[in-house]
């Protein structure tokens, strides 16, 4: 798959009742598109971000939150968003993480476009940026877990053609999507997170 076709524009989307109809498939479609765009260079045009970045944003965008808000993720929801701030700050060091690769920002299901079973590409690039390939791959398990359940996040690391990002790495991505998605859900002017650099 070239660089060009990651920009899909054309065919249906993997959320469409086909694709949810054929999880392995769905899955592996989404593992091979991010692990292909993950072996690109990064892209001297885009922005890079890291985890202390990220997490400087989250807390920025995040400080009116109250002691006792908590947030709709059934794994977070007994902690509060300060003490979900904590752990992301704690975490923060951008040695942690592999090196930058170009980044979609938001490689859902919803943006994953396919046709007669094959990918095209992902759309919106908007929230694109050079960042640990975690980023991406926190994002992608969480709306195919969210789809599927939890029993895909294997196939989706048997199918990712590039090195995979540790647990640890992803885990610390999928917390940093979580407040993310929170701080949209409170802020009515809120942009994603790739937007804020």
């Amino acid at each position: 798959m070239s660089g060009d076709r990651l920009r899909g524009d054309q065919g249906v989307r993997a959320d469409d009742p086909t694709y949810l109809a054929e999880p392995a498939r769905t899955v592996t479609l989404l593992a091979e598109v991010l692990g292909t765009l993950h072996q690109l260079p990064p892209d001297a045009s885009r922005s890079t971000i890291d985890r202390l970045i990220v997490a400087r944003i989250l807390e920025d965008r995040l400080a009116g939150a109250g002691s006792l808000d908590r947030i709709d993720a059934a794994a977070y929801r007994h902690l509060t968003v300060p003490e979900l701030l904590t752990a992301l700050d704690a975490g923060a060091d951008p040695d942690r993480d592999a090196a930058p690769v170009t980044t979609h920002g938001q490689p859902t299901l919803a943006r994953l476009h396919v046709r007669d079973g094959a990918a095209v590409g992902l759309v919106n690039w908007s929230c694109s940026a050079n960042a640990p390939a975690a980023r991406d791959v926190a994002v992608a398990l969480l709306s195919l877990v969210a789809t599927f359940g939890p029993g895909v996040a294997p196939a989706f690391a048997a199918a990712y053609p590039a090195p995979m990002p540790t647990v640890e790495q992803v885990d610390w991505w999928v917390l940093a999507a979580v407040l993310s998605t929170h701080a949209d859900s409170i802020a009515d002017d809120a942009e994603p997170l790739a937007d804020e650099r």
